[in-house]
């Protein structure tokens, strides 16, 4: 019996020897290649769609630092693609780095050059730029606009901003009655008008200036006026007017008027960021740093990189001797504004009077000199100047008595 079982196993094993092996298939060059590069260009494809999907993400919750970095970082992979560049130029046409975004809002509108919401943003981008011909050249661009779509009630309003930045009062008053004609309820005009006779009252004197101040309110009592005839309440879309007034009580030396008015706007709108940063502003004149936080923190919530919220609260911080969390903000500012000179100089400030970190603070000091064109063009007589030989001084005496 164990004979024929042992038989059996060796029969067994000769056949498993002997049976034929699989073929082994190679793959054609060529054939792989291809292969290779179909897969390359689909996961490329998946790491575009996500990184644009960030981008976008971060646009619209406002974090420009993140949105440009994602856009950034996906452009490797699609140089040129037009829908990751105009993420990009959105987010850095709000962190302030206007001539990237400049040349790239041209290459864009001149790709896609019916897409009316570039036009609009470049034409923004000069208005804040604001530097040689950028107003002439954004009012030409608007203008551009006006003949294809005359009542268009984005374009009209862009365009009374950019009339008044150039005191065309003629021009500016003939386009809002052009947009009232057909917006009649346009909060935007009457805004417009308001901030007309406003920026007249600014530059003028004596009897002007309250003349043009007491028609910028008027106008704006206008719209109240027409709501109180309607038996309507002032809603969210009004916020912006209580605003307005707010700005004319702060040119009429009124803060505590100006005060009631901006808080009337965030009553409204607890999203109207401009009311909740002129409540800020105020609360630090007073340094008032509790009420300054809520409302900076307010516009961080919904702008998480807006650039003058993160240096306001830093200011706060810095009153409240709150040191390192100031150097925190400060640094987050410099991050995204790397050549912000009155930042640098609030950080150096911050190190050598709170922290006594005085070698930090020179190198800040003289950061900040570098940014004003050198101790050279400020001329040995400049405070900063001073300064920095001072505390190179003082750190030179604290090392040989070994106190640094």
């Amino acid at each position: 019996m164990k004979k024929h079982l042992i038989w059996i196993l060796v029969v067994a094993l000769a056949q498993g020897c002997s049976t034929a092996q699989k073929e082994v298939v190679v793959e054609d060059p060529a054939a792989k290649a291809e292969r290779l590069r179909r897969e390359k260009e689909a996961a490329d494809a998946a790491a575009r769609k996500r990184a644009y999907g960030e981008a976008l993400a971060a646009l619209k919750a406002r974090k420009y630092g993140e949105a440009r970095d994602k856009a950034r970082l996906a452009l490797q992979a699609a140089p040129g693609d037009a829908a990751l560049e105009e993420a990009l130029a959105y987010a850095l046409l709000n962190l302030g780095d206007y001539n990237e975004a400049d040349a790239l809002f041209t290459k864009l509108r001149k790709a896609s050059p019916d897409k009316l919401k570039l036009t609009l943003k470049h034409a923004d981008l000069m208005r804040r730029r604001n530097k040689g011909k950028d107003v002439a050249s954004g009012t030409k661009l608007l203008e551009g606009l006006a003949k294809k779509d005359e009542f268009n009630e984005d374009i009209l309003g862009n365009l009374v901003v950019f009339y008044r930045l150039q005191d065309k009062v003629k021009k500016a008053e003939k386009t809002i009655r052009k947009l009232l004609s057909r917006h009649p309820d346009s909060v935007s005009a009457y805004m417009n008008l308001s901030m007309i006779y406003f920026a007249k009252g600014q530059s003028a004197k004596g009897a002007g200036k309250k003349k043009m101040l007491a028609r910028a309110e008027s106008v704006t009592a206008l719209v109240f006026d027409k709501l109180k005839t309607a038996k309507l309440k002032p809603g969210k879309e009004h916020a912006p007017l209580y605003n307005n007034l707010g700005m004319i009580w702060i040119e009429r030396a009124d803060l505590a008027r100006a005060l009631v008015n901006f808080e009337k706007a965030v009553e409204l709108d607890s999203s109207h960021l401009t009311a909740h940063l002129n409540i800020g502003s105020i609360a630090l004149r007073y340094r008032d740093f509790a009420r300054a936080r809520k409302h900076y923190d307010k516009v961080l919530k919904k702008e998480p990189s807006h650039l003058e919220a993160l240096e306001a609260v830093g200011h706060a911080q810095a009153g409240k001797l709150e040191a390192k969390d100031a150097v925190k903000t400060f640094e987050k500012v410099l991050k995204l504004q790397p050549k912000n000179a009155r930042v640098v100089m609030a950080l150096a400030v911050v190190q050598e009077r709170q922290l006594s970190k005085l070698e930090i603070a020179v190198g800040l000091y003289e950061r900040w000199m570098k940014l004003k064109g050198g101790s050279a063009r400020l001329g040995k007589n400049h405070a900063v100047v001073k300064k920095v030989a001072e505390l190179k001084e003082q750190i030179q005496m604290l090392k040989e008595f070994g106190d640094g």
